[in-house]
């Protein structure tokens, strides 16, 4: 029985949309020959079916008659070959498929043709060796899979490797690294389900980092850090969502304070200063580019120019410091663009001029004649705003660092036979100076009186005065190192039966005090180094000191034997061990 389906009325007349046959009017059964058809009236797909199952050769077709694909339908256990196009009739890709999964070996091609990849499959997924191509044949990629899970390599066209990591379902997963063509790392981090995730690194060509930050989702979030090329902070600041948010400081590669923005959704003032501290220019930044009207200044405060912005785009005009036209011309992305008219002081037009760019400087090559002339203008570059980086100098002040107070404690400790305390005044990223207290009683919950006989138990305090030099902060928290003056009193007690059956039951004790120094080392983990919250501080640490000590109690074998585990040293070689939480005020 045959039907014909139509798209509906366009005109007079109907749109065929398809024609096919079944084995009754009842039975709905696809049976025989079938072919569809798009609205211009060409073939969409046309094949046979078998008891409602397509069957035999099939073809597909783009909407220009264009071959789309081609193949056999076969049962589930015959392989059949299909070819895919590209709309413009070049190969797209060929293979054979089981049962509706590709198998054995496939090709996929590039649109201009050329062999893009070529690998195996077994039930859909890929296995064995995969190797990938440029267009022009030099092999791109190599990759060894087992059900879809593979270890991937890609090359520079050089030979020199670019990229390596996971695969997995096409995707990248896990960890991967990026490389330069002269073999230094370009980046690092991990993927999870083809999207970035948590902390990555980038570095500059010469192995010095360039950024570094974390991805939620593929998108960049939470504190990010950038580099210039010769290792100092370019700029600090908190992205959300893939934008620029908070507070935001850019460094000179000297690093001094260079300029600074607020965001809010990635838009906010900018200042840059020069190195001097006076302002350099000035003007607004959304999604990372300049927007409105900008100023710049020379260093003694006069205006150099101005420059309207849509979208990082305008038109720059330049002064003299007289106050007359020196200049005037495009700037794109924070980069001279196009033609630029340059002006004597008098008003009269110097030239036409290209920019040419020299690490980073412009120099204004003549369009036309006399190229000596320019390259003596000592013109001034036109700032572009860019995130880039500083070393902490631990001793020297920052504008607009946050300080803070930190209190912790640790009441885990006490399990161990103490209670800290502590009290630091912390500079962001720099410098931390710490009082230190430590409540000394072991065992901590136990009333001296309930004390088994001939038993020691301590009583007493220590305490401490810190200097903490705290590194940049990364992933893993800010480290830091640091060392300690401190001081303890400690009283070893013991209950007795005393000889004097009239006394009954008494206390012994000896005093130690102790006046040490210590280095250690630590990490001080916060959400952000610049803003209040919990804080996490784990550090270890080696000292040395003096001890006294002295016994208060009247010469006895039995009671010195109490007491026998009890240093008496006077040299004391101290161990720093501790973790305590706080919050940052």
């Amino acid at each position: 029985m045959r039907i014909q389906n139509y798209y509906g009325t366009e005109g007079n007349g109907k749109i065929l949309k398809e024609v096919f046959h079944m084995t009754d009017s009842g039975s709905n059964i696809l049976n025989g020959s079938y072919t569809s058809y798009f609205v211009n009236g060409k073939v969409k797909a046309s094949g046979h079916y078998r008891n409602n199952r397509a069957i035999g050769p099939w073809k597909y077709y783009f909407e220009n008659g264009v071959i789309k694909m081609i193949g056999v339908f076969n049962d589930s256990t015959s392989l059949s070959e299909w070819k895919y196009y590209f709309e413009n009739g070049n190969l797209s890709m060929k293979g054979s498929i089981l049962n509706g999964r590709r198998t054995a070996d496939w090709q996929f091609y590039y649109e201009q043709g050329g062999v893009k990849s070529k690998g195996n499959f077994e039930q859909g997924k890929r296995n064995g060796t995969w190797k990938y191509f440029y267009e022009d044949g030099t092999q791109k990629a190599e990759a060894n899979y087992k059900d879809d899970k593979g270890l991937y390599k890609e090359y520079y066209r050089s030979g020199q490797v670019k990229s390596q990591g996971r695969n997995i379902n096409g995707k990248s997963d896990s960890l991967w690294m990026y490389f330069y063509e002269n073999k230094k790392v370009k980046a690092i981090g991990h993927y999870q389900n083809g999207l970035k995730e948590g902390n990555w690194k980038y570095y500059h060509d010469n192995g010095n980092i360039s950024s570094e930050g974390s991805y939620t989702h593929g998108v960049s979030n939470g504190k990010w850090l950038y580099y210039h090329e010769n290792g100092q902070l370019s700029s600090e600041g908190n992205e959300k969502d893939g934008i620029k948010d908070g507070y935001w400081k850019l460094y000179h590669k000297s690093g001094i304070f260079k300029g600074e923005s607020t965001f809010k959704l990635g838009e906010g003032p900018y200042k840059e200063y020069y190195e001097s501290g006076k302002l350099k220019m000035t003007g607004q930044i959304k999604d990372n580019k300049n927007q409105g009207k900008w100023l710049y200044y020379y260093e003694n405060g006069k205006l150099e120019g101005e420059c309207l912005f849509i979208n990082g785009v305008g038109e720059f005009k330049g002064y003299y410091e007289n106050g007359k036209l020196r200049m005037t011309g495009t700037i794109k992305d924070g980069v001279n663009v196009g033609v630029w008219k340059l002006y004597k002081e008098n008003g009269e037009l110097a030239g036409y001029y290209n920019t040419i760019y020299d690490n980073g400087v412009p120099t204004y090559e003549p369009i036309e004649s006399d190229k000596t002339e320019t390259r003596n203008n000592p013109f001034h570059q036109i700032p572009a705003f860019l995130f880039k980086s500083k070393k902490v100098k631990y001793f020297q002040p920052r504008i607009n660092e946050f300080r803070g107070i930190v209190i912790a404690t640790n009441p885990i400790a006490t399990v161990l036979g103490s209670l800290p305390f502590s009290v630091e005044y912390y500079y962001q990223e720099r410098l931390g100076y710490e009082l230190f207290f430590n409540f000394l009683r072991d065992p901590f919950f136990t009333s001296d009186a309930n004390i088994e006989l001939n038993t020691l138990y301590k009583r007493g305090y220590s305490v401490r005065f810190r200097q903490k030099f705290y590194q940049q902060d990364e992933s893993f928290g800010m480290l830091y190192f640091g060392h300690e003056l401190g001081f303890t009193a400690l009283n070893h007690f013991a209950n007795v039966i005393d000889p004097n059956p009239q006394i009954g039951r008494s206390s012994i004790s000896a005093d130690e005090n102790k006046f040490e120094y210590a280095i250690f080392i630590g990490d001080r983990i916060m959400r952000y180094a610049g803003d209040p919250g919990i804080t996490l501080d784990v550090y270890l640490g080696l000292g040395i000191g003096y001890r006294s000590y002295r016994e208060k109690f009247r010469n006895n074998d039995t009671y010195k034997e109490i007491f026998d585990d009890v240093s008496k040293s006077s040299l004391s070689v101290p161990l720093r061990f501790g973790v305590n939480i706080g919050y940052v005020f």
